[in-house]
């Protein structure tokens, strides 16, 4: 069975994990440019989806901060708009369920044993990369894809959730 986990936005991601194999796979959220705007690409989503055929769908239900300036705040309300519609689409059509998460929600399970110091982000690349130890979630000149660390612990919180993982301590 395959749980994809998503972590949505522009600089979000996709993971996909299958229990029966143990396979993973994380994908950096698909944009192109349109004249100097980002733009998710809906179509490289909907490819994923049709390649891995998750049967569960964990998205992060997010929200606006507030301290963000309209223009951001509609690019990042337009993005998630679109990887709502596309999810909801895609589990109607193949009959797989969609389950809306708070981050707080994941990442209560995801940092359980660990010391709360450090930044939400650093918490979840740390733990990402101890479950996910094959996983790249640096780019070569350092930079940290903590998108695909949210992604797939939001896939992991998945697999807790139907069952197929034990809680960490």
């Amino acid at each position: 069975m395959v749980i994809a986990g998503i972590d949505p936005g522009f600089d979000g991601a996709l993971a996909f994990l299958d229990t029966d194999s143990g396979g993973v796979a994380v994908h950096d959220m698909p944009v192109t440019k349109v004249g100097k705007q980002r733009m998710l690409d809906e179509h490289a989503i909907m490819e994923m989806f049709g390649e891995y055929d998750p049967i569960h769908v964990f998205i992060e239900k997010v929200q606006p901060k507030g301290q963000e300036g309209r223009a951001s705040l509609w690019s990042f309300a337009y993005g998630a708009g679109i990887i709502r519609g596309i999810t909801r689409v895609y589990c109607h059509i193949r009959g797989a369920s969609l389950t809306y998460v708070m981050p707080q929600t994941w990442q209560k399970r995801a940092f359980k044993g660990m010391p709360k110091k450090g930044s939400t982000k650093g918490r979840s690349v740390h733990r990402a990369q101890e479950l996910f130890s094959g996983v790249t979630l640096k780019t070569e000149r350092g930079r940290v894809l903590d998108g695909r660390a949210d992604a797939l612990l939001i896939a992991d919180y998945g697999k807790y959730e139907l069952g197929q993982a034990e809680q960490p301590s």
